[in-house]
């Protein structure tokens, strides 16, 4: 009774779209890592500073419409009255960044959604969850106080850039040691799939009709090399 198992031919296809993943991969990290150097300077960041702001604008305006809905239906209450004349002040700073992102009105936004959740916050009954629910809001607000353009940011913009550059030039290093190291290693990987395998024997030495031994023949030249008793 006999099993050849036959020369393996290496990965092939599967080492063909593993190289192109790597390659891809890497291509992909050294574009971002490029761009994210290219695009350190300074008056590039102020522009994307001002979209940025506006998309705040957007957002701010965003969150503070369900608190218009919630304090419109509950104002018959103290805590509805306040909910509704905080959230409609927060449109109206949310519309002023959208039209307007200089640092004034950027200044004022921020203040105003890191005060009003704090405000919230003490009068709340169930502060835990109050605290949640402002979340957002004291978010936007920080995000707003680092970022707004203008000559407080000068410093906060010089350190942006710095970060841009270096993180782009981490990333292009990287992504080309990842494409070196994992070329390197999918090559070895299918050297070693390559390897030819041995045939594998399996004989009744004792004639009784039952396997017993398997023998190998390692280099494949038909004679066995090794044999080693079978077990089920």
């Amino acid at each position: 009774m006999k099993k050849e198992v036959s020369k393996n031919k290496g990965m092939g296809d599967y080492g063909k779209n593993a190289v192109a993943g790597i390659v891809v991969t890497a291509l992909i990290g050294i574009i971002i890592g490029v761009l994210m150097i290219a695009l350190a300077r300074t008056d590039i960041i102020v522009k994307v500073l001002h979209v940025t702001m506006i998309v705040v604008g957007v957002v701010t305006v965003a969150v503070n419409i369900p608190g218009i809905i919630t304090g419109a239906m509950n104002t018959g209450e103290k805590e509805g009255v306040l909910t509704l004349v905080w959230s409609v002040i927060g449109v109206l700073f949310g519309i002023l960044l959208i039209i307007n992102q200089g640092p004034v009105i950027s200044a004022m936004v921020a203040l105003y959604l890191l005060i009003m959740p704090v405000v919230r916050l003490i009068t709340a009954v169930d502060r835990k969850a109050q605290l949640r629910a402002e979340l957002p809001r004291l978010i936007l607000g920080l995000v707003i106080a680092i970022l707004f353009p203008g000559t407080l940011a000068d410093g906060a913009i010089a350190v942006l850039c710095w970060i841009l550059r270096i993180a782009g030039i981490v990333l292009t290093l990287l992504s080309v040691v990842y494409a070196v190291v994992g070329c390197i290693l999918l090559k070895k990987a299918e050297k070693e799939a390559a390897k030819p395998r041995p045939n594998v024997i399996y004989a009744d030495t004792t004639g009784d009709g039952k396997i017993d031994t398997v023998l190998f023949d390692d280099d494949r030249d038909g004679t066995v090399d090794r044999e080693t008793p079978y077990e089920k």
